[in-house]
């Protein structure tokens, strides 16, 4: 049983930095970062209960819609461009004097695209740090089960040569590497560093996509979901899309529970003695 519980300790570190590893992939390929839905616009905003459409925007990605008509009936193809996270005229955000075009669906002003480019660099930031420590917790966990089959191997042979289980202990001690200690404190502040980016990512991206694009400023002076009810208006406001919501929240919160169970389930450095 105790060999089993140590081979079993490793698993919430290893299952918090799975999670956090797949959601901040998730976030950082998605498109829905932020959404605008649109609506029939023969109807009033009063029945505007489905959209026919949303459109999407991410720190590395712009989707618009393509109409057809099929069968008499008239549809709505998503297509997204997909821009470099840096580069003169390259990224999804560029004042018009990079794109020479006001209409251009790049094209913001200096104080919009220095948020999304932060939301962006910010969010790479964090998932290569969430990434690193999840490699990381990978090589601790073999450690340690490599380690746990050692000590029950040498519990067995201690028992069946009746040598005294605390000389067998000491021996052990003095044989165990002190650079998995080392490896969980990199892993610790990589978890940690990719939380707090994540974290800041979010924030402006909430900044950017939500509170800088236009035209949301418009609907901030208005009542419901339209900006003016006397003129034909089809759309909302920029929202939240599952992202910036969820995703990435859950990628640098599980990035911190990550943190905490390596730091509560594997030895560190003893930085007293080496003083």
């Amino acid at each position: 049983m105790p060999g089993l519980s140590r081979f079993l300790a490793p698993l919430p570190a290893f299952i918090f930095a799975s999670i956090a590893f797949s959601f901040a992939i998730v976030t950082i390929t998605s498109h829905d970062w932020t959404r605008q839905k649109w609506y029939d616009p023969s109807l009033d905003a009063k029945l505007w209960a489905t959209p026919i459409y949303s459109i999407y925007r991410s720190p590395f990605q712009i989707c618009n819609v393509a109409a057809g008509t099929n069968a008499n009936t008239t549809t709505y193809t998503l297509k997204c461009d997909v821009y470099d996270a840096f580069g003169f005229d390259k990224t999804s955000c560029e004042t018009v004097f990079a794109t020479q075009n006001y209409s251009a669906a790049n094209t913001g002003d200096e104080r919009l695209c220095q948020q999304i480019h932060y939301a962006g660099n910010l969010s790479i930031t964090s998932t290569t740090f969430i990434c690193l420590g999840f490699v990381l917790t990978v090589i601790m966990a073999i450690v340690a089960s490599v380690t746990s089959s050692s000590s029950a191997e040498d519990g067995n042979e201690s028992v069946k040569d009746g040598t005294p289980a605390t000389r067998t202990a000491h021996h052990r001690h003095h044989h165990v590497p002190a650079w998995p200690a080392f490896i969980n404190v990199v892993l610790i502040t990589a978890f940690a560093i990719g939380a707090t980016t994540g974290l800041l990512s979010q924030f402006y991206g909430i900044l950017g996509f939500i509170q800088s694009q236009p035209d949301n400023g418009a609907f901030a002076a208005a009542k419901g979901n339209v900006i003016d009810p006397t003129q034909q208006n089809n759309h909302g406001p920029w929202v939240q899309g599952l992202a910036l919501k969820y995703w990435i929240t859950c990628a640098w919160v599980f990035s911190a529970f990550a943190a905490g169970a390596a730091g509560a389930t594997w030895r560190l450095p003893s930085w007293e003695k080496r003083i």
